[in-house]
């Protein structure tokens, strides 16, 4: 784990919520200029704020899901951003006490000390194309997990197995229901398999479509020359 090196006379660690956020500026040695809470995280006010030190500053968040906007926030502005990586920033300045206000200052000492854990802060242009392969990952795995769920049911119920091509090339749901012979009385049975083969239609499309849709998506994209 490479840890972040700060270059700046001032360093600010935010514990950055929902609605809220606090700060806490120290300098190198330690001494605290602000401490404070931000509410509805206006960036603005807190700009405000950090005024004095500004010119002079680098600004640190633990990688929560809203970072985005604080990053891009600092890349407007423009100030030093710094992302640290929460698992092993919890490893190392650990404790029992833990409030907003605590947090703030122990992300700033991490970042004043140079023991920062740092995490990669995706580049505004990439965020898109990374969030959208996050997201068929987790597709995937449902659809795997669909489509297990076909053959063991198949198998548990003496059904006839649908191919593995089946399940990745069907036209349609209905021909994993035209393989099979249900009885009459086996309406459950029926329109539970219907429901796993439709699902799993529905999942392997809009995964064709996702691959599709990532490679005209960095094609056509502005850091289609960082991929050569």
């Amino acid at each position: 784990m490479k840890m972040y090196t700060t270059k700046t006379k001032f360093h600010c660690g935010i514990d950055l919520h929902k609605s809220m956020s606090y700060i806490c500026v120290m300098d190198k040695e330690g001494k605290i200029y602000v401490h404070t809470e931000i509410k509805n995280n206006d960036f603005q006010y807190m700009k405000k704020i950090l005024s004095p030190y500004w010119d002079d500053l680098t600004i640190a968040c633990e990688t929560t899901y809203n970072w985005y906007k604080l990053s891009d926030f600092c890349e407007t502005e423009p100030v030093q951003f710094a992302l640290g990586h929460a698992l092993y920033m919890g490893a190392i300045h650990g404790g029992k006490a833990k409030n907003d206000k605590i947090d703030s200052k122990k992300i700033t000492d991490l970042l004043r000390t140079n023991l920062l854990p740092k995490a990669y802060a995706c580049p505004r242009r990439f965020r898109s194309h990374r969030d959208l392969l996050r997201r068929r990952i987790k597709l995937v795995s449902i659809r795997s997990g669909i489509s297990i769920y076909l053959n063991l049911f198949e198998d548990q119920n003496n059904l006839k197995h649908s191919s593995a091509e089946l399940r990745r090339n069907a036209k349609s749901s209905l021909q994993f229901m035209d393989l099979q012979t249900f009885l009459p009385e086996d309406h459950a049975m029926a329109r539970n398999y219907q429901l796993n083969a439709d699902l799993l239609k529905m999942f392997t499309d809009q995964l064709k479509q996702i691959d599709k849709d990532l490679v005209k998506f960095t094609l056509d994209s502005q850091f289609k020359e960082d991929l050569k």
